[in-house]
């Protein structure tokens, strides 16, 4: 009788995937709280934004008091969490969040 163990393999690679993007990128569902590495505000990237290179996202500032948004240049994983680095919409400047 022949067993086939392929599939063994292959649930524990997939595995592996879903918990690094459940760890790296927030799920629609909800906020995803950092700060920002320049001014040490508190950011949260709002709820329903797909956070991937190259989309808009909108995020809240604390110190500034407002809503914000910009477009993801890069992230990368950061221990717990990530760091991402976005183009501002408003100053057009880069700014960097550290997210956990």
């Amino acid at each position: 009788m022949h067993q086939n163990n392929v599939g063994i393999g292959k649930v524990s690679m997939n595995a592996k995937w879903l918990i690094f993007y459940l760890t790296i990128i927030p799920t629609s569902a909800i906020a995803w709280d950092g700060y920002d590495s320049d001014s040490g505000s508190q950011i949260e990237i709002q709820k329903r934004n797909l956070v991937r290179q190259g989309k808009d996202i909108d995020f809240y500032d604390y110190e500034e008091g407002e809503y914000g948004s910009g477009r993801v240049i890069s992230i990368t994983k950061n221990g717990r969490g990530a760091r991402v680095e976005i183009e501002d919409d408003e100053t057009g400047e880069e700014r960097t969040f550290y997210m956990e």
